[in-house]
């Protein structure tokens, strides 16, 4: 396959952290792009399974979020 066909595909997640972080990012995008660069910049100085956990944390933490609050990741003045 060439590059151009590939760029096209779609993403298809392929863990449960992926599946679950896209529906969450549904219902509160702002906050879960946060916490993505958040866990991105984790990646660069943990070992991978402190980044698993918290991103296992994290999930939990925006679930709660999601369920109980209307916490979304904006500010206001």
């Amino acid at each position: 396959m060439s590059a151009l066909v590939e760029a096209v595909e779609p993403f298809v997640p392929e863990s449960a952290s992926e599946r679950e972080w896209g529906v969450l990012a549904a219902a509160r995008p702002q906050l879960t792009a946060t916490i993505a660069r958040y866990l991105s910049q984790l990646n660069t100085f943990l070992a991978p399974r402190s980044v698993e956990v918290a991103d296992h944390t994290l999930r939990q933490l925006t679930r709660w979020l999601v369920a109980k609050t209307d916490v979304d990741g904006t500010t206001t003045s």
